[in-house]
Formats: structure tokens, C-alpha cells, sequence
């Protein structure tokens, strides 16, 4: 059994889409998509698709109870018209990336550019990109991107943007108005370093981690990048390797030794464990919260899923559930333990080992039992934020 998840816990707790291509609002048995690539989960509740075949954006509520399917916004016909969000066209979306304000931003990969949906989900538009094949920075409608695949929104509300067919990084301000490159400077390859000094093969995935670094799936190195920003007022970030050695295979254990066969998606768990799409080894993989450890979570198969589909993308609601999505449907699989009750676990065993502690000082003497190494663990990781709590129980 793996120390990081044991397959026996998961399972799927509900199907979106009926699995056969298409374009097809309603209820979850019976809606029908076409290319799944990207999920976002809104604040509010609901999750976007965004999917390539039918150029346009899905969205998933529970209402009364079951899961229904809607279209926001694309015609389902190529192009890349702005307006009414009923009448918006696009070609080939990809990444999503949810704002701070609810509008949501995405990769419209084929159309080389960066679009904008509203928060009230009623008109799109172009905020980034031309819309012609290039590596061009400056102002954000003249820069040039080459299938753009991913978005994330960062704490200082800039957003870092997969430029797959770039080999880099591109960001875009957080006012929405210049794009410039933060790592990566277009040429293929694998190497670390700082800013243009880094490579990429097809960067396609990204995810921010808590501590503010951002995950990179480099697609073709077979590898787990990561971005951090300098302490200097530089935009260019520090790029590093994670896990993978840059050969496709497959191989658990150390992050360092791990192997991956073109990771495409990345998420985060509310432990801070990571997710990874293993594409062509056709599994999820999942990293320990300290990026040292590989393990494989799970199969289609081990899952009880009949198609041999590819997943494409994943997602992690509030309540700890992960969106497993494949081309034509998304499997919602329960298992994983929500945030609050990790928070809710983590002070306990810290308030049990603080209490220990202060009998042991009190009476200068070891405990009769030593704490646990578990115990121990989860203190060492206690976040500071919990700290105050903590206190006022001792």
C-alpha cells in the first residue's frame, strides 16, 4: 500500500456525459461533449469545461439534486468573433483560469490568444494576442503567442500562461495589459536556470502551489518543472526539475528517479499533495507535498471505469473530490479527504503533541510514550496560520 494514497479508498461517485462525442446540454446521463481539455471549479459553485472539439465553454451545477450540463458561451463553430457569449466563437479552447473577480480567462489555443469570458458568463472577449503565430511581447493585444495550452492566476494576480508550441512562459500582467516572458526563450530543450537561460519541450500543464511556486508539466522532457520568482524586482523566474529525469518510462519512487510518459495535467489536493496526468502510461500519479515522492494513485481500470480513454484533464472541488475527465465524459471520484478536515486533523495531532510536551516540561521528565513519528510530522508541518489556535488551548 502506498504511504501516499491506497487505491482501495477511491471511487467513482457520479458520470458527467454518456461517453459518446458530441454536443448535447442536460442532465449528467445524458449530456454529450466533444474534447474535454481543461476544468475550472468556480467560487460559487459549478465547473467549467473547456473543450476543444466543440470550440466552446461547458458548464456543470447540481441543481434539484443531479448534475446538469449547459453551453456559456461558442456557437460550437471555428472562429474568433467576441460579443454575446451565445454568439462568441472560438477555436480550439484549452486552459481555464478563474479570476479573483469570477471573470474567467482562456487559452484559445488555435486562435493564438488569450480570451476573457465575464463573470456573469454573458460576453467574451480578446485580452491577449493578436491572434498570429509568434513569440512577441509588449502590449498585450499586439503580443503573439504559438497554442497557448494552460493559465494560472497568481497571488499578485498576474497570470502565467503554458506557451506549449513557444517552449516557454509567458505573463500577463494583472491588469490584463502586457505580456512579457518569464522563463523559457523559445528554443526546445531541457535545461534550468533563470528566466531565458531555462528550456522547455511543450510546457502544457501549470499549478500553484501554496508557498506561491508554480508546477510546470513539461510534456516532452517527461518531467515535473518548477517556477519561483527571484527576490529581485527581475519578472524572470527560476526554473527548476522536480521530478522526472527527462526520459519517458515509468518508475515510482524518488521524485528525482520517478518516470513519467508525457505528463499533460496537473492538480492541486488540499493536503498540497500534487496530481499528475500520466498520459501515455495511462494513470494518475500523485506527488507527496514535499515533491520527494512518486507514486502511482490510479488507473482507469483499478477504478471500474470500462473506457480506455485517455484522462485530459482534472480538477479538485471544495469537499475534496477530484473531476477525472476524459475526452467525452467526467468521472467525479470521492475518496480524498477535504480541506477542512485536514486543517481540523492537523491542529488536533499538533494540540495532542503540545499538550504532551508541556507535561513533560512540567514534570522534567520523557514521556512514558514517545509521540508517534506521524504526530511529529504533522507538527513540524504545522502551518503558522494555525499557531494562535493552537496556543489558546495550552
Amino acid at each position: 500500500m502506498s504511504s501516499l494514497m491506497s487505491q482501495q479508498h477511491l471511487a467513482v461517485h457520479a458520470v458527467v456525459g454518456d461517453g459518446v462525442a458530441g454536443h448535447r446540454d442536460g442532465a449528467a446521463a445524458q449530456a454529450r461533449f466533444d474534447g474535454i481539455r481543461s476544468l475550472a471549479v468556480l467560487p460559487g459553485g459549478g465547473v467549467l469545461v473547456a473543450e476543444f472539439g466543440s470550440n466552446c465553454i461547458r458548464r456543470c451545477d447540481l441543481l434539484d439534486g443531479g448534475i446538469r450540463v449547459s453551453t456559456v458561451a461558442g456557437t460550437g463553430e471555428l472562429g474568433g468573433q467576441d460579443g454575446a457569449a451565445a454568439q462568441a466563437q472560438f477555436r480550439g479552447p484549452e486552459g481555464l483560469a478563474v479570476l479573483p473577480d469570477g471573470r474567467v480567462l482562456v487559452a484559445d489555443s488555435c486562435n493564438q490568444c488569450i480570451r476573457m469570458l465575464s463573470a456573469l458568463g454573458t460576453r467574451v472577449s480578446t485580452v491577449a494576442g493578436s491572434g498570429r503565430v509568434g513569440l512577441q511581447n509588449g502590449t498585450a493585444l499586439q503580443a503573439q503567442f504559438h497554442r497557448p495550452q494552460d493559465l494560472v492566476v497568481r497571488t499578485d494576480g498576474s497570470v502565467l500562461v503554458a506557451d506549449w508550441a513557444n517552449d516557454c512562459i509567458r505573463m500577463l500582467s494583472a491588469d490584463l495589459q502586457h505580456v512579457s516572458v518569464v522563463a523559457g526563450n523559445g528554443l526546445y530543450g531541457q535545461r534550468n536556470g533563470v528566466g531565458a537561460q531555462a528550456r522547455f519541450r511543450w510546457p502544457r500543464s501549470l499549478v500553484q502551489l501554496r508557498d506561491g511556486r508554480v508546477l510546470v508539466a513539461d510534456e516532452e522532457n517527461h518531467c515535473i518543472r518548477v517556477l519561483e520568482q527571484l527576490e529581485s524586482r527581475s519578472a524572470d523566474m527560476r526554473v527548476g526539475t522536480v521530478a522526472g529525469d527527462g526520459r519517458a518510462g515509468y518508475r515510482d519512487g524518488a521524485a528525482q528517479r520517478a518516470l513519467f510518459n508525457y505528463p499533460t495535467a496537473l492538480a492541486l489536493l488540499p493536503d498540497d499533495r500534487v496530481l499528475v496526468v500520466d498520459s501515455l502510461n495511462r494513470c494518475i500519479r500523485i506527488m507527496s507535498a514535499d515533491l520527494q515522492e512518486v507514486r502511482t494513485l490510479c488507473t482507469p481500470c483499478t477504478l471500474g471505469i470500462t473506457d480506455a480513454e485517455l484522462c485530459t484533464a482534472i480538477a479538485v472541488l471544495p469537499n475534496g473530490n477530484v473531476l477525472m475527465a476524459s475526452e467525452h465524459c467526467i468521472h467525479v471520484l470521492a475518496g480524498f479527504a477535504s480541506a477542512a478536515w485536514l486543517r481540523r486533523r492537523t491542529l488536533l495531532l499538533s494540540l495532542v503533541a503540545a499538550q504532551l510536551a508541556l507535561r513533560c516540561v512540567h514534570k522534567r521528565a520523557a514521556p512514558a510514550h514517545p509521540l508517534p513519528s506521524c504526530v511529529l510530522k504533522r507538527v513540524a508541518a504545522l502551518p503558522t496560520e494555525l499557531w494562535p489556535s493552537l496556543f489558546q488551548y495550552i
